[in-house]
C-alpha cells in the first residue's frame, strides 16, 4: 500500500470519529457568535452617526466664530453700521453654508437684526426673520448665553435643529462683548439623507412617541439610554435597527436617532459557517489523537531514517553525501529528490550570493533615481528663486552705476549690501542642489528642524498649485536632533510631492512640527514598538487616502503606484532608509477618502547646534532727486524685488506704492485717493496669481495698464498675458533700461 493510501485511511478514520462529536460541540460553543458581531456593527454605526452630527455642530460653531469675532459685526452692534447686513449677509451666503437662520442679539438678548426662512422653503430667505423658537431658546438658555455662548441641539416644530450662539467680539477676541450671534441649521430629511450617503449609514430622527419605535421604548423612553438595543424590522431584508437618544446641553431628550444596519450575514450562512467551524475544530483535535498512533509506525519511523542520514551529512559537511532510500514508496521518492536537491543547492549558493549583490546595487540605483526625480521636480522652484535673485542683483548694480557723485557716499554701500545678500542666497541654492545630487555618505550634525522645514517649503511653493492651500505650524521650542540637513529636505520634498499628487492639484497640505516627550505606538515601516521622546514632523493631505493593502507594501524598495514613464514611485523606501539612519521612525494614519498623515519621529539629542557667523554688512549711503511723472504700484512677494523697483522708479520721478499681497493690492487700486496709473505685478504669488489679479483689476478698471513679471511659470507667457488685456510682459531678470522703457511706453 502506498503512503497516500495509508494517509487517506488515517484521515477517514479520524474524520468519522470527529463528525460524530462535532454536532454537540457546535451547539454548545458557537451559537449566537455572528449575531453578537452584527450587534457590534450596529453599535459602531450608531457611534459614527453621532460623531458626524457632533462634527456638523462643531463646524457650525467655527462658522459662527468667523462672524461673531469680526470687527464689522462688532461695529454694527456697537455703532449701528446701516450697511452691514446688506454688505455681509445674504440669502445666497447662508444657503451655501446651510444656515437657515442668523440672528443678532444685544446684551439684553433682544433681537436686533437677522435673516432666515422656513426649512421646507429652501433658498427663500427673509430679512429680519425671527426663528420661531427664538424666545423659548433664549429663555431656557440665558445662563449659558451669559457664560459665553450656546452650542446645542433643540427640538422645533420642524424637527431637530442645531443652534450655536457666541458673544460678539473683536477680531482678536477682545471685548467687552456687545451682543450675541445666533446661527440655526435645521436637520431636514434631505440633509439627513445626504449625511447618510457621505458616511455610508442610513438613519432618521424620530419623535419620542413615534409608531416606528419598539413598544418598550414607547412605554418608557428612558430605556433607550441603557444601551443600543437592536431588533429586526423586516426579516426579508434582514435589516437591523438601533436606537439612541439625542439630548441637549441640559440633558433633555430632543429626538430619537434610528440607525439602519444591513445584516450581511444571513441565518443560513451563519449555520453553515458554524457547522463547518465546529467540524474543523473537533476533527483537528481528534485527528491529532487518532492519527498519532498510526503515523508513528507508518510514517515517522521511515522519516527517522531519513533524518539520521541528513544528520550524518551535516556532521560530515559534505553536501554530496547520498542518503540511501529505505522504502520504495513516497518516502523513498522523497529521499531521492532530497539527494538531488542538495546537489542543486551546492550549485546555487554562489548564484544566490551574486543575486543579493545585484539586488543591493539596484536598490542603491533606485534611491538615486528617486533623489534625481525630486531634483527634477524642484527645478522649477529653483529657477523661480534664481530669477528673483538675479533681478535683485541686476537692479541694485544698475542703481549703483547710475548714482550721481554726491549720492554715492550715502547709497552705494546700501545697494551693494543688497547685492551681497542676493549672492549669498544664490550660493545657498547651488549648494543645496549639489548636495541633492551627491552620492557620498551623508554625515549628521545636531540641528534645529524648524529652519530646515522652512527652507524646504520655500523650494516647494512654486511646485504646488495655488489651488492647494499650504498650512504650516512649526514650533521653535523643540530639542536638537542629529540629522543631515540635505536628507531632511529630501524627505520633506518627497512627502509633499506625494501629497500634492494624491490631492490632484486641489486641497489642503498641512505641515506641523512639535515635540512629544511620551510617544507610544509602532513604526509602520520597520514594525517595531516606539516609546520615548521625539521631535515630530507631520505632513497631512486631504487627498484620497491609502488603502490597507498599499499600507503594507508602500515601503518596499521596488514598489510604486505610478504608471511606467511617470516617475520612480512614492520614494518611501528612500524615506525609510533615511529616517532609520537617523535612528527615527515613521507613523502613518489614513482613512480611505479622507487623506493621509505621515509622522516622522526624530530622536532628540543633547548635542548643541554649531554657532553661526555674523554676516558682514557694508556701510550705507542718499537717493537721487525725485520728480513725479505718475503713480505706479509694484506688487511682488519677494521684498528685494519690490524694494529695487520702487527705488529705481522713484529715482526716475515716479510716485510708487509697494504691495506684497494681491488682495491688498486690489483694494488699494480701488480705494487709493488719486488712483493708480500703472500696475507692475509678479505672476507667482501665494494666494492669487498675477494673471488672476490682472483679470480682477481689468474687470473694474479696463483702461488700467498692467505689466506682468515672471521668473518661472509653465502656465503663463507674454502671448497668454496679452490675450486677457495685459499691456506688458517682463521676464525676470530684467534690466533697468527695459523696465523703464516699458513703463514710459504705457504711461
Amino acid at each position: 500500500m502506498t503512503l497516500g493510501r495509508k494517509t487517506l485511511l488515517i484521515l477517514l478514520t479520524a474524520s468519522s470519529i470527529s463528525l460524530v462529536a462535532s454536532y454537540a460541540v457546535l451547539q454548545f460553543t458557537i451559537n449566537g457568535t455572528f449575531f453578537s458581531l452584527q450587534q457590534s456593527l450596529a453599535a459602531s454605526n450608531m457611534t459614527r452617526v453621532k460623531a458626524n452630527l457632533q462634527a456638523q455642530l462643531d463646524s457650525l460653531k467655527a462658522l459662527n466664530a468667523d462672524y461673531s469675532q469680526w470687527d464689522d459685526t462688532y461695529d454694527f452692534v456697537a455703532k449701528g453700521d446701516p450697511e452691514y447686513i446688506e454688505r455681509n449677509i445674504s440669502g445666497s451666503i447662508l444657503e451655501s453654508f446651510e444656515i437657515d437662520n442668523m440672528m443678532i442679539l444685544d446684551m439684553q438678548h433682544q433681537y436686533i437684526a437677522g435673516i432666515g426662512g422656513e426649512p421646507d422653503r429652501v433658498g427663500d430667505y427673509q430679512m429680519n426673520y425671527v426663528f420661531p423658537e427664538y424666545s423659548d431658546i433664549v429663555a431656557a438658555r440665558i445662563d449659558k448665553l451669559e457664560s459665553g455662548g450656546l452650542l446645542d441641539i433643540v427640538r422645533t416644530r420642524s424637527g431637530p435643529a442645531f443652534v450655536v450662539s457666541l458673544p460678539i467680539l473683536r477680531n482678536d477676541a477682545s471685548g467687552p462683548a456687545v451682543g450675541y450671534l445666533v446661527l440655526v441649521r435645521y436637520l431636514t430629511d434631505i440633509r439627513v439623507k445626504r449625511i447618510g450617503l457621505q458616511i455610508g449609514v442610513r438613519f432618521r430622527f424620530l419623535s419620542p412617541g413615534a409608531d416606528r419605535l419598539p413598544e418598550e421604548y414607547r412605554k418608557d423612553i428612558n430605556l433607550i439610554d441603557a444601551e443600543p438595543v437592536t431588533r429586526i424590522e423586516q426579516p426579508i431584508n434582514d435589516t437591523i435597527l438601533s436606537y439612541g437618544s439625542i439630548r441637549n446641553a441640559d440633558d433633555v431628550l430632543v429626538t430619537v436617532l434610528e440607525v439602519e444596519t444591513k445584516n450581511e450575514i444571513s441565518a443560513a450562512g451563519r449555520n453553515a459557517l458554524n457547522l463547518a467551524l465546529g467540524i474543523l475544530l473537533v476533527t483537528s483535535l481528534l485527528y491529532l489523537l487518532v492519527s498519532g498512533f498510526f503515523l508513528r509506525h507508518v510514517i515517522i519511523k521511515p522519516l527517522k531514517t531519513l533524518t539520521k542520514g541528513v544528520s550524518l551529512m551535516r556532521q560530515s559537511g559534505k553536501l554530496t553525501r547520498i542518503v540511501t532510500p529505505e522504502r520504495a514508496d513516497e518516502l523513498g521518492t522523497l529521499t531521492s529528490q532530497f539527494n538531488a536537491l542538495v546537489l542543486e543547492l551546492d550549485h546555487r549558493t554562489e548564484f544566490e550570493e551574486k543575486r543579493k549583490q545585484d539586488q543591493h546595487r539596484l536598490e542603491q540605483q533606485l534611491y538615486q533615481a528617486q533623489k534625481m526625480e525630486a531634483i527634477g521636480q524642484l527645478t522649477g522652484g529653483v529657477a523661480h528663486d534664481f530669477n528673483n535673485i538675479l533681478s535683485t542683483i541686476l537692479g541694485y548694480t544698475e542703481l549703483s552705476l547710475n548714482l550721481d557723485e554726491e549720492d554715492r557716499e550715502e547709497f552705494l554701500a546700501d545697494y551693494l549690501d543688497e547685492v551681497m545678500r542676493s549672492v549669498d542666497r544664490a550660493q545657498d541654492l547651488v549648494a543645496q542642489m549639489l548636495a541633492y545630487t551627491s552620492t557620498r555618505p551623508s554625515e549628521t550634525e545636531p540641528l534645529q528642524l524648524e529652519p530646515l522645514v522652512k527652507s524646504a517649503l520655500k523650494l516647494l511653493r512654486p511646485l504646488i498649485s495655488t489651488s492647494i492651500e499650504i498650512r504650516s505650524q512649526l514650533s521653535v521650542k523643540t530639542s536638537n536632533v542629529n540629522v543631515n540637513p540635505t536628507q531632511v529636505e529630501q524627505v520633506i520634498v518627497n512627502l509633499c510631492i506625494n501629497a500634492r499628487d494624491a490631492m490632484h492639484e486641489k486641497g489642503i497640505l498641512e505641515i506641523e512640527l512639535f515635540q512629544d516627550q511620551s510617544i507610544e505606538g509602532h513604526c509602520v515601516s520597520c514594525q517595531t514598538s516606539i516609546l520615548g521622546n521625539y521631535v515630530t514632523l507631520s505632513v497631512s493631505d486631504s487627498g484620497s487616502g491609502i488603502d490597507d493593502e498599499l499600507m503594507a507594501a508602500m515601503f518596499d524598495p521596488f514598489y510604486t503606484t505610478k504608471e511606467v514613464g511617470k516617475g520612480s514611485g512614492m520614494g518611501l523606501a528612500m524615506i525609510h532608509g533615511i529616517m532609520h539612519s537617523f535612528g527615527g521612525h515613521i507613523q502613518v494614519q489614513s482613512v480611505r477618502g479622507e487623506g493621509a498623515t505621515f509622522r516622522l519621529l526624530f530622536p532628540v539629542t543633547k548635542d548643541l547646534v554649531p554657532e553661526e557667523r555674523e554676516p558682514v554688512r557694508l556701510d550705507r549711503a542718499p537717493l537721487v532727486d525725485r520728480n513725479k511723472k505718475g503713480r505706479v504700484m509694484v506688487l511682488d512677494d519677494e521684498p528685494t524685488i519690490t524694494k529695487y523697483l520702487s527705488k529705481m522708479l522713484r529715482n526716475h520721478g515716479f510716485d510708487v506704492i509697494v504691495a506684497d499681497d494681491p488682495q491688498g493690492a486690489f483694494e488699494k487700486i480701488t480705494e487709493t485717493s488719486g488712483g493708480v496709473d500703472l500696475l507692475i505685478t509678479d505672476h507667482s504669488m501665494p494666494s492669487m496669481t498675477g494673471l488672476e489679479l490682472a483679470e480682477k483689476v481689468l474687470s473694474v478698471r479696463p483702461e488700467m495698464p498692467i505689466i506682468l513679471m515672471s521668473g518661472y511659470s509653465a502656465q503663463i507667457d507674454g502671448e497668454l498675458a496679452m490675450k486677457i488685456g495685459v499691456k506688458g510682459f517682463l521676464k525676470k531678470p530684467m534690466t533697468q533700461e527695459i523696465t523703464l522703457a516699458k513703463v514710459n511706453q504705457l504711461l
